[in-house]
């Protein structure tokens, strides 16, 4: 997805929630290994039928998918 290279050429970003506050964070994009596996398995915790489907496409998730750590971007300023 288009995004996901935006983000990691980018590093950053800000997600703006519907109540008007916002969040600065860090995206580092998690190689293959542990920590990028346990993000794969908890796609399982997706309301139905997200779940189903990432169960099924979860072989394509691991060969495609992009995954990346958030850090708090004014913490690690401080």
């Amino acid at each position: 997805m288009g995004w996901t290279r935006d983000l990691e050429a980018a590093r950053t970003g800000t997600i703006r929630y519907h109540n008007g506050a916002t969040w600065h964070f860090i995206a580092e994009k998690l190689p293959r290994g542990e920590e990028r596996e346990g993000a794969i398995r908890s796609t399982g915790q997706h309301p139905f039928p997200g779940n189903l489907v990432y169960r099924l496409g979860r072989r394509q998730v691991r060969v495609l998918g992009v995954y990346f750590r958030l850090t708090d971007a004014d913490a690690a300023e401080s």
